[in-house]
């Protein structure tokens, strides 16, 4: 699941997606529906949401992204998706998994 197409397609969703001023969790990447509702149970737990998934789930979820947004990569090779998403004007959270910060900035 770690490959260029994955994030071609996800970076092709964003510039489409409608605009928030929701704060809000996004998870990105694509996860097995085990691990993804394992992680957002867990976060939940946290306190922490509204937390949508990017792919979502299913076409009709409520999913849009602006300044109020702040995304976790959960797959490592998102370069083109990070991008995008921060010209939408989302944030980067950058999280130590799943290989580490890959785009941490010099």
């Amino acid at each position: 699941t770690f490959t260029q197409g994955e994030d071609a397609c996800l970076a092709s969703m964003v510039p489409v997606l409608p605009k928030t001023d929701e704060r809000q969790l996004l998870l990105v990447g694509a996860l097995p529906d085990v691990v993804e509702e394992q992680a957002i149970g867990l976060l939940e737990a946290m306190g922490i949401g509204p937390i949508k998934v990017l792919p979502a789930p299913r076409a009709d979820d409520d999913l849009g992204v602006g300044p109020g947004t702040v995304y976790a990569l959960t797959q490592p090779f998102l370069g083109d998706t990070h991008d995008a998403l921060t010209r939408r004007g989302a944030r980067h959270l950058p999280a130590p998994f799943p290989f580490g910060d890959i785009f941490k900035k010099k």
